[in-house]
């Protein structure tokens, strides 16, 4: 009996060894081939300027070429499937950002953004700012609030779209401070912007990037950003908190995920290898130009970052009875 057992036991170590081998060849060879880096929106926004400017750098300090490609449609969700769908090898990777966590809910489909996918690494965020149309008699969160109670459904707001972020940001602070607000649904936020400015709508929720130029003219009002502190981009904006509305934050956030089984020793090197990346002043620079303050951390701080921010928009999804889409 015992030497039948001394038999098993040599059997399930044999076969386990050479699978252990070739997980430790595999983190001392990758990356042997090019990486694709999936942007699943459109060339020209946040996500596929992190992806390029991330891909260019990640390039020269692996010696592989990392091919950024866009697979654009259904708000993000094409690209999303098609990584999550890819061998875990580490070869094909996905820029993701906020709106992705957000469509992983609003539409039916096959993978689940949390559960489907490993964080590697936060690359930055871009923080929402609200803006008021200078006629609103409204120089504060709190004037807001107090006019939105006094008429309620009044008080307009824009956004990119039905789901978009800048649409759910309204719905969040409706929820929060218990005010009605109406939604105005644009096709983009630069038209949401304009409905704005032109007084088609009260306010909108735009990123901090977009909202800069107007601060100190008369063609909008920055009420507050969406942020835990001010925003390095425009400094001169409050904050929510500060205002006394506490723990409201909106910001899109950019990261880099595999498929879920991907090895954890290229997780650690790719995170590794970014998190320096996002240190070179250089690169700082650029992100900055663009409106995005670099936010990094370990595989496991993001991960947590994007579980949480799942969370709150279902949550609020659900309050605001927003229908499943296609």
């Amino acid at each position: 009996m015992k030497m039948q057992f001394s038999n098993l036991v040599a059997r399930f170590l044999a076969a386990f060894v050479p699978l252990a081998s070739i997980g430790l060849v595999h983190a001392q060879t990758y990356p042997s081939r090019p990486i694709l880096l999936v942007a699943p929106f459109s060339p020209g926004g946040g996500t596929d300027f992190s992806a390029r400017i991330i891909a260019q750098k990640l390039s020269e300090s692996l010696g592989q070429q990392i091919v950024v490609q866009n697979i654009t449609g259904s708000s993000g969700n094409i690209g999303a499937e098609r990584v999550a769908k890819s061998p875990p090898d580490g070869y094909t990777l996905l820029m993701a950002s906020s709106p992705n966590a957000i469509a992983g809910i609003l539409f039916k489909q096959v993978y689940d953004f949390v559960r489907d996918f490993v964080a590697i690494v936060q690359i930055g965020s871009n923080a929402q700012v609200l803006v008021v149309n200078p006629v609103v008699p409204a120089n504060s969160v709190g004037d807001l609030i107090r006019l939105a109670k006094q008429k309620p459904g009044i008080l307009t707001y824009g956004s990119a779209g039905a789901g978009a972020f800048s649409h759910l940001g309204g719905e969040l602070l409706g929820l929060n401070e218990k005010i009605k607000l109406t939604h105005v649904p644009y096709k983009g936020a630069a038209v949401a912007l304009i409905g704005v400015i032109g007084g088609e709508v009260d306010m909108a929720f735009i990123t901090v990037s977009s909202a800069k130029p107007y601060i100190g003219t008369k063609r909008l009002k920055l009420i507050a950003v969406a942020s835990p502190k001010r925003s390095v981009i425009a400094p001169e904006v409050p904050t929510f908190d500060e205002q006394g509305i506490r723990n409201f934050y909106l910001s899109t956030w950019y990261g880099v995920h595999a498929p879920r089984s991907v090895p954890a020793e290229v997780v650690k090197r790719l995170n590794g290898e970014i998190v320096r990346i996002l240190s070179l002043p250089e690169v700082e620079k650029r992100m900055l130009d663009q409106g995005i303050e670099i936010a990094t951390g370990s595989p496991e701080e993001y991960a947590r970052h994007v579980e949480n921010e799942v969370n709150k928009w279902r949550k609020v999804i659900r309050e605001a009875k927003l229908p499943l889409r296609q």
